[in-house]
């Protein structure tokens, strides 16, 4: 497939070859690998297309790259068009199914070679049909209220993908009767999509009547963790309540960072949302952290008055280190300045208020 030029103007034309820019006939998909990135991507269309590409002008005198880092100098570096006029609507999905191809790009490619990923090729062409359409979210809670009942301590959380397919789509949207939509089983085609899954998306994941859940065998790195590929429409996750809810930790503060504590809580516990906030006048988000802020500081002052009012004992047996550390800590407490029962109401009213225009706009 000969590609076109992308002019400076964001016009395309033919090359200065003077060569006829050729449309290729496309059935399913289109593999594109980028030098400059060394990524590989796989394009999937619903349907038979045309498709026409081209490519940005570089600079012929510009020095080379380091491996793996893109030209940002032009526009766009290269684009694929469809250029057929079929009525019927397309659907077109892309997928990452290599970022070493040729062992060109430094920050993915181990050693500088390039890495063999034809197993997750296949993946994607087998799953390619399959896409979400409207996914919904329910969550399930167990009979009775599991704040009095200790047994009923789990709740199911439901993704449903609402998966479709793209073909079956583009028969139906156009009253098509010449696609045929039988599966041939030689195809490898899978009435399930695909979907990345964190650990602990993995490790709950229970098994859904009509939906494998299954583990595909690829993962890759990401910012919040290992990510694995997992096959199935509808997810059903059990997630341990772990309990009665509580604001405080299941230990307290360690006696040495309690007079820090307090020191902090004697100032911070006068924390106000500004003014323009209190009229109205705030976004959601900077002010929800703001909320966040006094709601934990009172919740500390909290913690370490209930702490410095626990009656005084000598049933502590210094020799056990958990209850001669608890000693210190109802010590280190009493001896700290806390904010008094006044200070506490006001702290309270302030968040009380603040909540309320959170919620409806006014206090």
């Amino acid at each position: 497939l000969h590609c076109g030029v992308i002019n400076k103007n964001g016009t395309t034309s033919r090359d200065e070859t003077n060569v006829a820019i050729k449309t290729a006939r496309v059935e399913r998909e289109v593999s594109l690998t980028f030098q400059e990135s060394d990524f590989t991507w796989l394009i999937f269309f619903n349907r038979p297309v045309s498709v026409e590409c081209f490519r940005g002008v570089k600079d012929p005198n510009a020095p080379p790259l380091p491996p793996g880092v893109v030209d940002s100098t032009v526009q766009s570096l290269f684009e694929l068009h469809v250029v057929d006029y079929d009525i019927d609507p397309l659907i077109v999905r892309a997928a990452l199914s290599n970022n070493c191809t040729s062992g060109l790009n430094a920050l993915y490619c181990a050693g500088g070679q390039p890495r063999r990923q034809t197993h997750l090729g296949d993946l994607l062409r087998s799953h390619s049909d399959i896409y979400p359409a409207h996914p919904e979210i329910r969550y399930e809670f167990p009979s009775g209220s599991f704040l009095q009942d200790t047994v009923a301590n789990h709740a199911l959380i439901h993704f449903d993908w609402k998966p479709r397919s793209m073909r079956e789509d583009t028969a139906i949207l156009r009253s098509r009767t010449d696609i045929n939509l039988s599966r041939d089983p030689k195809e490898g085609r899978s009435t399930e999509m695909l979907a990345y899954a964190l650990p602990h998306h993995a490790d709950s994941i229970q098994q859904a009547v009509g939906s494998s859940n299954s583990e595909t065998g690829f993962c890759s790195e990401g910012l919040h963790g290992r990510a694995c590929l997992i096959r199935g429409n509808k997810w059903v996750m059990k997630e341990d309540l772990g309990g009665h809810p509580s604001f405080v930790a299941i230990r307290p503060p360690h006696h040495d960072i309690i007079p820090s504590l307090a020191d902090a809580i004697s100032s911070d516990i006068h924390f106000s949302l500004p003014d323009y906030f209190m009229a109205g006048a705030g976004d959601t988000y900077f002010s929800g952290k703001m909320l966040a802020k006094l709601g934990r500081i009172i919740v500390i002052a909290s913690e370490l008055r209930g702490l410095s009012a626990t009656p005084d004992s000598d049933s502590f047996d210094i020799d056990d280190p958990s209850e001669c550390e608890l000693k210190r800590i109802v010590e280190a407490s009493k001896n700290a300045s806390l904010p008094s029962d006044e200070v506490m109401t006001a702290a309270i009213a302030r968040l009380r208020s603040a909540v309320e225009v959170w919620l409806n706009g006014t206090a």
